[in-house]
């Protein structure tokens, strides 16, 4: 294991697990790790380049070997795809930086959607045929079938956290708004989806909020997004309300504000659904 410790006190750890050889750091250090990647730290005396040498990561100007695969794939990616999970549990965030024929997976445990200097990341690349399964594997939805949903309107709230990215905010909004929903909902119309909120006010559940944005673009976050709701039986979608409009065009959610104020919409939904358009967006 190589130690690698920064003026400011982090260190790096850099060890062998089953995912291959993977790298421990604050996303202080990460992001300079991809601008090094980018050629962007060129001055021997850079201290970022003098860590990497004094570890024995850089001889000379050429990274050792599990290095050069990490900075290879940074420096290939055209996309990134960030997926946070929260739930009452904790949250979880996970970067991956997709190219042609590998990615860097940078996975940190309780981080919020938005990235911090001081967040602490564990760094590894895969290639290109593991993305799917690690995205599943990170995003931790598990397999439910999400057939039994109807599509149900929801507090806009709900949408705008998920969207947002507010832990605080959701942790209070999405019991709140399953209470009310299991409170109207006629059981007896569609069980699943009465099944499906009482889960979620009971704490039983797991939101997802994806963003995919070109490697330029990165860190923001403003590219195509996606924001799900799961339990063990189910997944839904959450859709703004023009999204659920032209989506299902024929459908009257139920619980719709009758007032005409902004609300939003839950529809069944899968991982595999979800994957399917996020691999048609990598794929522009």
């Amino acid at each position: 294991m190589h130690r690698l410790e920064s003026a400011g006190g982090i260190v790096i750890n850099v060890y062998e697990t089953e995912d291959g050889v993977v790298f421990d750091m604050s996303q202080l250090e990460c992001d300079a790790l991809r601008s090094y990647a980018d050629g962007l730290l060129t001055d021997p005396k850079d201290p970022f380049v003098e860590l990497l040498r004094s570890q024995g990561l850089v001889v000379g100007d050429a990274p050792v070997p599990h290095l050069a695969a990490l900075l290879q794939a940074f420096s290939q990616a055209t996309k990134v795809l960030t997926a946070w999970v929260v739930a009452p549990a904790g949250c979880r965030r996970a970067t991956f930086f997709v190219g042609p024929h590998s990615a860097v997976v940078s996975r940190c445990d309780e981080g919020g959607l938005y990235a911090g200097e001081d967040d602490l990341l564990s760094v590894w690349s895969i290639d290109s045929a593991q993305l799917r399964e690690t995205f599943f594997e990170l995003s931790a939805l598990g397999e439910p079938s999400g057939d039994g949903i109807v599509p149900t309107a929801v507090p806009e709230v709900l949408f705008s956290a998920l969207e947002r990215g507010d832990d605080t905010k959701i942790l209070v909004e999405v019991p709140k708004a399953a209470r009310e929903i299991a409170e109207i909902i006629d059981s007896e119309i569609d069980e699943a989806t009465g099944t499906f909120w009482a889960d979620v006010a009971d704490d039983s559940w797991v939101g997802l909020a994806v963003r995919v944005v070109d490697a330029a673009e990165y860190p923001s976050l403003e590219g195509e997004s996606w924001r799900l709701i799961g339990t063990s039986e189910e997944v839904c979608e959450v859709l703004a309300g023009v999204e659920f409009t032209e989506l299902y065009p024929d459908e009257v959610p139920l619980l719709a504000d009758k007032d005409g104020e902004f609300w939003a919409a839950v529809a069944s939904s899968s991982p595999e659904v979800l994957w399917e358009d996020v691999e048609d967006v990598l794929a522009e």
